[in-house]
């Protein structure tokens, strides 16, 4: 309540897509940090024996590459085509075909070309083998970002990179790369962690993907889990913080009116919603 109260007191101004608009400019913005940082480290680690230069071998990546494209997700698909035989009043005869189709909802077919690529004989860089699992997280991320999607092939395909760069780099003569892979590699996944809750990765989301979230959208509705999220994303003093407790006590003030019309408030309605409010968050 305390942490509400010290936002209420300035001037009502503040409308859910403005506060949603900063939020997405937040989460962009600390996100190209995030990967600006990182791009610096593998830089620095690209320039060891092995980094750029294709020198790595790993043991088993081949066969296990094979192995998972094997199992990848498919279904059949039954499609009806014109042929080019016409029946009496000339309409063309309707072909019913079944197929095997790659389920695209399950499985990007970017994804599955890198696969392939890695499921022939061939010697890799780090920064190659660093990219193609980059490649697949971000896959992996946008798949994340939709509710009743599986994408847990494509977390397969993420760990046997990893695997293969583990590997592949414990073979050379230099342990020095190993070292600072092994050290890049846990700030980054720790660096990562920030954007993967449901709350903040849907943000990424853009319309091509169907998954588009509006900037209105991203404010209204929260629950305790989403705010408690942006809270700990945010920080408690930030000004995106602090603006979207200044919507949410708009929002509870509106819902405390008679009616819409109304420049008056409801003093039971106010007193429940906020007792409401400060009960689920």
């Amino acid at each position: 309540m305390e942490e509400f109260g010290a936002a209420a007191p300035e001037p009502r101004q503040l409308y859910p897509h403005k506060v949603g608009e900063a939020l997405r400019a937040k989460v962009f913005s600390e996100k190209a940090t995030f990967k600006a940082n990182a791009d610096q480290e593998y830089g620095e680690l690209y320039k060891l024996p092995g980094g750029t230069d294709k020198i790595i071998t790993p043991p088993n990546l081949v066969n296990e590459a094979q192995d998972l494209l094997k199992r990848q997700p498919s279904a059949k698909e039954t499609v009806t085509l014109p042929s080019a035989i016409v029946g009496p009043t000339g309409e063309p005869i309707i072909n019913v075909e079944t197929k095997e189709v790659l389920k695209k909802k399950f499985v990007d077919p970017n994804v599955i070309s890198r696969l392939q690529e890695l499921s022939r004989p061939g010697e890799y860089s780090l920064q190659d083998l660093v990219q193609m699992r980059r490649n697949v997280a971000e896959a992996i991320d946008k798949g994340e970002a939709l509710p009743n999607i599986d994408t847990h092939y494509m977390g397969e395909i993420q760990k046997l990179l990893t695997k293969a760069i583990d590997e592949g780099t414990a073979k050379l003569a230099d342990p020095s790369i190993r070292t600072a892979w092994q050290t890049a590699n846990a700030n980054y996944a720790k660096g990562a962690e920030r954007f993967k809750p449901y709350t903040i990765n849907r943000v990424f989301k853009d319309i091509e993907s169907g998954g588009f979230v509006k900037d209105e959208a991203i404010v209204k509705g929260l629950d305790s889990t989403d705010y408690e999220r942006w809270k700990n994303f945010l920080g408690a003093d930030s000004p995106e913080f602090r603006g979207l407790q200044r919507s949410i006590v708009d929002t509870v003030i509106e819902n405390s009116r008679p009616d819409q019309a109304s420049k008056l408030l409801d003093g039971q309605k106010l007193i429940n919603n906020l007792h409401s409010f400060v009960k689920d968050n």
